[in-house]
């Protein structure tokens, strides 16, 4: 039976070029194995799941142009970065004076990123996208998660947003970006934040979105690890020790920034720990992969999510070329395994 294939992408703001780099060279593998060199990603995966700054790269891999046909290619996504990204974090004078040191106002001002958003996104809509996605966002008056899901956003306005606020919405990290707050195509307000506060690693969300898609697909009450085809993607392992004797008496100051850190890569390291139990359990281990690289033998600035200097952005795609080299052997396996249940 065909398999249901998955790719999920991690937040991470600039570090975003991490899974680009290896994005790129996968679907090099790809063209690779088909012999087709407009092959796309998009044309192999049958959900993509994203936070933050894996939404952006979840929209811009589905994005479609006028003959239904995906407008990006992976390299063409990691030019964004690689060109762009300094303008997404980019500041003006009285935005530096208004946030001092991001204590009463956000770091950076709105109009960067909106333009952006509007240059490569448009007027598209959610449900214009070529695949069923999933990219997350949190509601902060209704206080709870939000999925924005392509497919359901077909059937009902209500699910149906402008591209651009759906990912402007994914990206808005406290302390770097204000709230977004967006309309529906019915015209309901939402009040969202990023993503990544409660999934930065969205594969566990994407994994019961699977299940989901496969009952209903092929109208079985069940669902086995058998069924899919799992590639995950993070941003960069960063696992800095905060010892006891420097934090025993800390107070919210001291806790404030190593508190967000910690939240962040505990969840990534928790939705790893259960799908690789869930498939390893079932028998089917290889049909999940997780693709990250450890950052801590580099400086801390290295792993900031708005370093945007040269640089940085240069020392990033080098950090996302040896992680695709790392992985290279599980990459071309599960490759292989892609291409064939396709």
């Amino acid at each position: 039976m065909k398999k249901l294939k998955v790719l999920s992408i991690d937040g991470g703001g600039i570090r975003g070029i991490i899974p680009a780099v290896v994005l790129t060279e996968f679907e090099k593998k790809i063209q690779i194995k088909t012999r087709n060199k407009e092959a796309r990603l998009s044309d192999y995966f049958d959900l993509i799941v994203g936070s933050s700054v894996g939404g952006l790269i979840t929209s811009l891999l589905l994005l479609a142009d006028k003959n239904n046909k995906p407008v990006y290619s992976a390299c063409d996504i990691l030019d964004l970065f690689l060109t762009r990204g300094k303008d997404i974090f980019k500041r003006d004078p009285l935005q530096s004076f208004k946030s001092v040191f991001t204590l009463c106002d956000e770091q950076y001002p709105n109009k960067y990123i909106d333009s952006i958003l509007n240059e490569y996104l448009g007027s598209t809509k959610l449900s214009d996208l070529l695949k069923p996605a999933l990219i997350t966002a949190y509601d902060i008056e209704k206080r709870k998660p939000i999925f924005f899901r392509s497919h359901r956003a077909k059937n009902d306005r209500d699910y149906d947003f402008y591209l651009k606020d759906v990912v402007r919405s994914t990206t808005a990290a406290p302390t770097y970006f204000e709230p977004a707050l967006i309309k529906s195509m019915s015209n309901n307000y939402y009040a969202l934040i990023d993503g990544g506060i409660f999934a930065n690693n969205p594969a566990m969300c994407g994994y019961v979105e699977a299940l989901e898609q496969w009952v209903s697909t092929h109208c079985v009450p069940h669902f086995s690890p058998e069924n899919i085809l799992f590639l995950s993607i993070g941003t960069g392992i960063t696992s800095k020790a905060y010892l006891y004797n420097q934090f025993k008496n800390a107070g919210l100051t001291k806790w404030a920034k190593p508190l967000i850190e910690i939240i962040m890569t505990a969840s990534e390291e928790t939705a790893h720990y259960q799908l690789t139990h869930i498939f390893k359990s079932h028998g089917f281990a290889e049909n999940y992969l997780r693709i990250n690289i450890p950052l801590n033998s580099y400086d801390e600035k290295t792993f900031m999510m708005d370093n945007v200097k040269p640089e940085n952005i240069n020392l990033l795609r080098n950090i996302g070329s040896e992680c695709a080299f790392l992985f290279d052997e599980e990459l071309e396996r599960f490759g292989e395994r892609v291409v064939r249940s396709s």
